[in-house]
Protein backbone atom coordinates (compact mmCIF):
# COMPACT_ATOMS: atom_id res chain seq x y z
CA UNK A 1 0.00 0.00 0.00
CA UNK A 2 1.54 3.49 -1.45
CA UNK A 3 1.35 6.28 1.65
CA UNK A 4 2.03 9.70 0.72
CA UNK A 5 4.81 11.03 2.97
CA UNK A 6 3.94 14.16 5.42
CA UNK A 7 6.72 16.46 5.84
CA UNK A 8 6.52 19.00 8.87
CA UNK A 9 6.32 23.02 8.26
CA UNK A 10 9.17 23.51 9.93
CA UNK A 11 11.35 20.86 7.35
CA UNK A 12 9.34 22.31 4.87
CA UNK A 13 10.36 25.77 5.15
CA UNK A 14 14.02 25.58 5.77
CA UNK A 15 14.40 23.32 3.03
CA UNK A 16 12.80 26.76 1.29
CA UNK A 17 14.88 28.91 2.75
CA UNK A 18 17.75 26.93 1.92
CA UNK A 19 16.72 27.75 -2.15
CA UNK A 20 16.06 23.80 -2.70
CA UNK A 21 12.99 23.49 -4.49
CA UNK A 22 11.22 21.15 -2.01
CA UNK A 23 9.22 17.83 -3.29
CA UNK A 24 8.18 15.08 -2.24
CA UNK A 25 8.27 11.62 -3.02
CA UNK A 26 8.17 7.65 -1.33
CA UNK A 27 11.56 6.61 -0.44
CA UNK A 28 12.50 4.71 -3.40
CA UNK A 29 11.76 7.39 -6.52
CA UNK A 30 13.36 9.90 -3.73
CA UNK A 31 16.68 7.87 -3.74
CA UNK A 32 16.49 7.61 -7.23
CA UNK A 33 15.93 11.42 -7.80
CA UNK A 34 18.19 11.91 -5.10
CA UNK A 35 21.42 10.71 -7.29
CA UNK A 36 20.07 11.51 -11.00
CA UNK A 37 19.96 15.01 -9.79
CA UNK A 38 23.24 14.67 -7.52
CA UNK A 39 25.03 13.72 -10.35
CA UNK A 40 24.90 17.44 -11.43
CA UNK A 41 23.60 19.85 -9.25
CA UNK A 42 24.05 20.51 -5.42
CA UNK A 43 21.09 18.94 -3.48
CA UNK A 44 19.48 17.65 -0.18
CA UNK A 45 17.26 15.33 1.46
CA UNK A 46 14.92 14.28 3.99
CA UNK A 47 14.53 10.95 4.08
CA UNK A 48 12.63 9.12 7.13
CA UNK A 49 12.64 4.98 7.70
CA UNK A 50 10.76 3.65 10.07
CA UNK A 51 12.21 0.29 10.16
Amino acid sequence: MAQSPRIGSVSWGAMTVEGLPPGKAETGEAVRLYNELAGSQPVGGLFHSTC
